[in-house]
């Protein structure tokens, strides 16, 4: 199974709106009261690098127990008259900024401006879908705006909602996502256990305790 996170993205040109803020290829309207954390970039680039490996691991995975499956089938149908060839599919290729049905389902719980989900969106080769959820109606109107600024609406869905809500109903196995997202303002401890209750099996939990004196 590969992968391909080099996609080219069209640079975005210099905005003389001194209310633009860039960061990576992802712009991000300022303005009123929604949060923005220009020190977090260096933990947003390595939650991206950390979920293109995850999903390189599990496109792996999954591509090998596929090709399992195969050769299972192939041999249940084989006779000694005739024994059949096994002809193994090219695998697919995997681009940042494209949506796949059999990709990523990440939720950001506390999503702000969105420019988390929309860097995802942006940088990580495999995604299916994207949920920026805050409890903030302003943050929401952000996400929204940023969402359509950076034109990723194909990736990311808006969430206006309590993250425990979020998380607690979504612990039904079609409803759970692979990766979950936590960058709380103070300590995360709380949102914990929802996490853990609406991540799949083997799925991937990205905590950051943004305003601690101590990292996780």
């Amino acid at each position: 199974m590969e992968i391909d996170e080099e996609k080219p993205h069209a640079a975005i040109a210099e905005n003389p709106n001194e209310n633009v803020i860039r960061e990576r290829n992802a712009e991000i309207v300022s303005g009123g009261n929604v949060f923005y954390n220009p020190v977090q970039e260096f933990n947003r680039d390595l939650s991206i690098a950390v979920l293109n490996v995850y999903y390189r691991r599990l496109a792996k995975e999954r591509s090998e127990k596929a090709l399992k499956k195969q050769r299972k089938k192939v041999k249940d149908n084989q006779t000694e008259e005739k024994p059949e060839t096994e002809v193994p599919e090219d695998p697919p290729v995997y681009v940042a900024g494209t949506r796949y049905e059999d990709g990523l389902r990440i939720l950001e719980a506390l999503a702000a401006t969105g420019l988390r989900s929309i860097r995802y969106a942006q940088e990580i080769a495999g995604v299916r879908q994207i949920v920026a959820n805050d409890l903030s109606r302003q943050a929401v109107a952000s996400i929204n705006t940023n969402v359509r600024h950076n034109k990723v609406e194909e990736l990311i869905e808006a969430s206006h909602a309590d993250a425990m809500t979020v998380m607690y109903l979504s612990t039904a196995p079609e409803k759970r996502f692979d990766a979950v997202d936590l960058d709380p303002y103070g300590c995360p401890n709380r949102f914990l256990d929802g996490a853990m209750q609406c991540l799949v099996d083997g799925g991937l939990l990205l905590v950051t305790a943004t305003d601690m004196a101590w990292p996780l």
